[in-house]
């Protein structure tokens, strides 16, 4: 239930502005998927949602920068590696959410 927090705080930071619709990255490594924050969203809001998925990039140990290897993905859980040393990677991008477009009503 955690994406009930994030549209909250994603309705907080657009403010009182009258909004049509809105336009969001996911993380491709956030613990949820973005269907569920687009229902979500839409649902507390009443706007128009649109999701993009922002894919992953990390930097290994081991020397390897680019798109982890997803072993795993659940509701509230996600498991991960570098694809070339299989280890736990620095996340560069792709674990958060975030505000790209704000479309208010005229």
């Amino acid at each position: 239930m955690h994406e009930v927090n994030i549209a909250k705080r994603i309705m907080q930071k657009v403010g009182d502005k009258k909004i049509k619709k809105i336009k969001i990255s996911v993380g491709e490594l956030c613990d949820f998927f973005p269907e569920e924050i687009k229902e979500t969203l839409e649902k507390l809001s009443g706007w128009e949602v649109e999701v993009v998925e922002e894919e992953s990039y990390i930097e290994c140990e081991c020397g390897y920068k680019g798109r982890t290897k997803i072993i795993e993905k659940a509701h509230g859980f996600i498991l991960y590696t570098c694809p070339k040393c299989n280890r736990k990677p620095v996340v560069l991008k792709g674990d958060d959410v975030k505000i790209l477009e704000v479309e208010e009503c005229a």
